[in-house]
């Protein structure tokens, strides 16, 4: 069983105090990137933390019937 993603990410150390995010479509060669400090990452590592725990009934189930769907 998979499912295929349309998207690509990457997370690296830049320095000692940036974090360089990058993502692409799976169908383009062209990275995006977003540089952030290592407190704006966390901010938003946060932030991520905060949707995923108010809405992980919601994802639990979209996952569970996107691998239903790719059997």
């Amino acid at each position: 069983m998979s499912s295929k993603l349309n998207w690509n990410f990457r997370v690296n150390w830049i320095g000692e105090d940036h974090i360089l995010v990058a993502y692409k479509k799976q169908d383009n060669d062209d990275w995006q990137e977003f540089l952030f400090t290592v407190r704006e990452y966390s901010e938003w590592m946060s932030l991520l933390q905060e949707f995923n725990t108010a809405f992980s009934e919601q994802i639990d189930e979209k996952l569970v019937e996107s691998y239903l769907k790719n059997e």
